[in-house]
């Protein structure tokens, strides 16, 4: 959040978390 005049769309943002958090899952079930 550097910079609040260039943020991507929300649907941008939705679909990024949400990899993040499968991403995150997944090393967590990997552990």
């Amino acid at each position: 959040m550097t910079s609040t005049n260039t943020l991507p769309p929300a649907g941008v943002m939705r679909r990024f978390g949400a990899l993040f958090y499968d991403a995150l899952i997944v090393i967590a079930i990997e552990m």
